[in-house]
């Protein structure tokens, strides 16, 4: 979802997926502690987005690993 626009909030990310905030938020800070996110407040929500160059680079890793 988050390669398909800018950044999103974890509400919107709740109702998209249909799971609960715990779970979703439990996620994202792991990818956020891996830098493959940032984030941004925007008045009382936090937004996440793609870290694009961490993750182009976490990309060509998972893909080598994967075809040896």
């Amino acid at each position: 979802m988050l390669s398909k626009v800018k950044s999103l909030c974890v509400c919107e990310i709740i109702q998209e997926l249909g799971i609960k905030q715990n779970l979703v938020s439990h996620h994202l800070k792991v990818l956020k502690e891996l830098n493959l996110l940032t984030t941004e407040r925007k008045g009382q929500n936090i937004h996440y987005a793609i870290n694009k160059e961490v993750f182009g680079e976490f990309t060509k890793i998972m893909k080598h690993l994967f075809t040896i």
